[in-house]
């Protein structure tokens, strides 16, 4: 079941983490909206939307750590 809130999804892979043995677990996520405008003449000529995000997770077992992002 995938959880729509940002921190719902946080939490469930913390909680996750944990459950499989991680002593330790951190996690983060952005979302990052872009808009270009170039004009010629004073006009419009392109408009460009980018939108990205991102998930990483690190998580500690003992001694050892894991990242994936």
């Amino acid at each position: 079941m995938p959880a729509s809130d940002p921190a719902e999804l946080l939490s469930s892979l913390l909680k996750h983490a944990q459950s499989v043995g991680a002593t330790e677990a951190d996690a983060m996520m952005y979302e990052h909206t872009d808009i270009t405008l170039a004009r010629r003449m004073r006009q419009p000529e392109t408009i460009e939307r980018s939108e990205s995000s991102a998930l990483g997770l690190r998580v500690f077992s003992g001694h050892g750590q894991a990242v994936v992002s």
